[in-house]
């Protein structure tokens, strides 16, 4: 029987990333994000994550949003995470 996620991790799957062709360019983004973290001297700082997702607009000219498009990347993840951690799943 397919559990429906509970109401604060519902998400509308037709704003799912990756859902249009042009949207596979999030995974990118989040990608560059990830690999810049790394190389900064304190990657776990909310400053330096900051600093670095402020960097968006130099990596991506011509985006808009790339903060926002990280934070869903991010709750998207937290939602399939925290299903996966749930017991019998």
């Amino acid at each position: 029987m397919h559990q429906r996620f509970p109401v604060e991790l519902q998400i509308d799957p037709g704003s799912l990333p990756f859902i249009d062709d042009n949207d596979c360019g999030l995974g990118i983004a989040v990608r560059t994000y990830l690999d810049d973290l790394p190389q900064q001297p304190e990657p776990t700082s909310p400053k330096v994550r900051e600093e670095v997702k402020s960097k968006g607009k130099e990596w991506f000219q011509h985006s808009n949003g790339f903060s926002g498009n990280l934070e869903t990347a991010f709750r998207l993840w937290d939602a399939v995470s925290s299903q996966r951690s749930t017991p019998g799943h």
